[in-house]
């Protein structure tokens, strides 16, 4: 299966980058683009510079910064695109699987 257009939910850096390289592997195999989301509070319109840089030294991907619920957004804008891919932070934040109870 080919992945044309691709996106990604901005959370941290690090999760980030490990997503667009996944991403980016997937996308140069049929020339697909990349769009990273960056879903922010209503005051914050600045875009990271971390990010800035990724997506510059990338031609295939750009940046998409909305401001409102990330859920909303990622319903709005997935099925605009072949693939979604997140990344996670390394704690959870009120959700724990457990096999022992």
């Amino acid at each position: 299966m080919f992945f044309k257009k691709i996106l990604i939910l901005y959370t941290e850096f690090k999760h980030s980058l490990a997503a667009f390289k996944i991403a980016k592997v997937l996308a140069e195999q049929v020339n697909g683009h990349i769009m990273l989301l960056h879903v922010t509070e209503e005051n914050e319109s600045d875009v990271p510079a971390d990010l800035k840089r990724l997506v510059g030294a990338n031609r295939n991907s750009n940046i998409e910064i909305k401001t409102s619920s990330i859920a909303e957004q990622i319903a709005l804008m997935a099925g605009d695109h072949d693939l979604l891919i997140m990344g996670a932070l390394e704690r959870s934040r009120g959700l724990v699987l457990s096999s022992e109870l």
